[in-house]
């Protein structure tokens, strides 16, 4: 199975947040002088953009759309934080790979980048306008303020160890800002109860979205349904509350450094932020889809080309090490869990005399005893 660096950037409609560079990337230019050595034309403002020639009427647009859109975050926060805009086309978007990610710990300094596709080519909302059509000018236009959520949430000292919860936090931020400020986008949030989900639908708790988050095997259409299911949620629990208030919960309960916790541990968080949300949520918070397997005895096979993700779940109240096939040992905090992915037929052991084989489809095994 083929990995994609930018699998996530592609759910998402071709956006991406980038905040700073890959601990693999030499060179320490800022994101500004990198997309000027890439000949970007760059446009003032509040919120800079940095676009190709052809794209110079939807970046503007896009940019003006950001600004406003980050000045009422900022507000609502109390806060200032720098960003940059960037509309890219393919060869510029594949030079900026390399800084795909939302969070840096330690942070870096300086504006953190959100970049968007020059090509306005995302499918939309059967009520879309022209403009935010497929092919429109605007089109994924509300993608932005998703993005610029991730970046806000690491501002507000929100820490989440968990993708499924960073998504829907982004949800959250451009959910509250569509229903506050841009009526003119409300077919963006209704189109996430009309739009039906796709056919088959493998995974639906957002325990799988978290074990396979840059899998193969959570597809695009399965991933954009559990961001449309978040955003239904938090649409219909956020209303007549404010925007800071629900900021401020999440603070609360995404206080502590993030880590991978147990869906257990997310459920009474979010709970927390929301009541009704464990109801409300539906199969959101059902049980997880990967096929459960036991450790066993280890075999010596002979591992194939493909990949596979092998899911160990730590439910014990210590640390756990594990050995990949290539001998290295990773150690599984307690109360939290770890994805690997290994060639099928290959092995993790468990250091017990066990092993776990890596499947054609993914493998969740959860140890509760050691």
């Amino acid at each position: 199975m083929k990995r994609t660096l930018a699998a996530l950037a592609m759910m998402l409609g071709a956006t991406s947040v980038v905040t700073g560079q890959s601990a693999e990337q030499k060179t320490q230019d800022s994101p500004q002088e990198r997309l000027r050595a890439l000949g970007a034309i760059e446009a003032p403002g509040s919120v800079p953009v940095f676009y190709v020639a052809a794209a110079k009427e939807r970046a503007l647009r896009l940019q003006s759309s950001l600004e406003a859109a980050h000045a009422w975050y900022e507000k609502q926060l109390n806060m200032k934080v720098p960003i940059l805009l960037a509309v890219a086309d393919t060869t510029m978007w594949d030079k900026v790979q390399d800084l795909y990610a939302w969070m840096y710990y330690p942070p870096r300094p300086g504006p953190k980048l959100v970049v968007i596709r020059d090509q306005a080519q995302a499918n939309a909302p059967r009520d879309a306008d022209r403009d935010h059509a497929k092919g429109g000018i605007l089109n994924n236009e509300h993608v932005l303020f998703h993005d610029d959520g991730h970046i806000l949430t690491d501002a507000a000292n929100i820490r989440i160890g968990n993708k499924s919860v960073e998504e829907l936090i982004a949800q959250a931020f451009m959910v509250m800002y569509l229903r506050s400020e841009r009526s003119d986008l409300n077919f963006v949030i209704d189109g996430f109860r009309v739009t039906p989900p796709p056919n088959p639908l493998r995974y639906t708790s957002m325990a799988d979205f978290d074990y396979l988050d840059r899998t193969p095997s959570l597809t695009a259409p399965n991933a954009f349904w559990f961001l449309r299911q978040m955003g239904a949620v938090v649409d219909t629990l956020s209303k007549g509350r404010s925007f800071s208030s629900v900021i401020e919960s999440l603070r609360k309960a995404f206080s502590t450094p993030a880590r991978h916790e147990l869906p257990d541990e997310i459920k009474a968080r979010l709970e927390s932020v929301w009541p009704g949300f464990s109801k409300l949520a539906g199969p959101l918070f059902g049980p997880s889809a990967i096929s459960r397997v036991s450790p066993s005895g280890c075999q010596e096979s002979a591992p194939t080309n493909d990949w596979a993700d092998v899911v160990i779940q730590n439910e014990t109240t210590n640390p756990m090490t594990v050995e990949r096939p290539n001998k290295s040992r990773v150690t599984i905090p307690e109360r939290s869990w770890t994805t690997f992915t290994i060639r099928v037929g290959a092995s993790i052991n468990l250091l017990n005399g066990t092993c776990l084989v890596g499947r054609e489809e993914p493998i969740l095994s959860v140890i509760r005893r050691q």
